[in-house]
C-alpha cells in the first residue's frame, strides 16, 4: 500500500494552496496560517487543517477529516468517514 505525507506552508493569509491525494493512502496535513484547499480523492485519506479558513474534502474511501482552528467547510463522499470541527464556526 502507498503512504505519502504532504505538508502545506503557507505563511500569507491571502494565497491559496490547493492539493490532492490520488494514491491508496494519504496524509494531508495544512501546517500554514492561510485558507486552504485540500481534499483526498479516493483511498483511506487523512486530512487535517490547521490555522485558517479551509476547505477540505474527503473522497471516496474511508477518510479522517478534521479542522483545525478557523471557519472551515467540511464534506466527505461514500465510505465510513471520521469528521470533526475543532474551533470556529465549522460547516460538516
Amino acid at each position: 500500500m502507498y503512504s505519502q505525507v504532504l505538508m502545506l506552508r503557507n505563511p500569507l493569509r491571502a494565497r491559496k494552496i490547493v492539493t490532492s491525494c490520488t494514491r491508496a493512502q494519504e496524509t494531508i496535513s495544512s501546517a500554514g496560517r492561510g485558507d486552504d484547499m485540500i481534499y483526498g480523492e479516493r483511498g483511506v485519506d487523512f486530512l487535517l487543517g490547521n490555522h485558517g479558513n479551509d476547505l477540505m474534502s474527503g473522497g471516496k474511501g474511508n477518510n479522517s477529516v478534521t479542522g483545525g482552528i478557523g471557519n472551515d467547510i467540511i464534506f466527505c463522499d461514500a465510505g465510513n468517514d471520521r469528521i470533526s470541527g475543532v474551533s470556529g464556526n465549522d460547516t460538516l
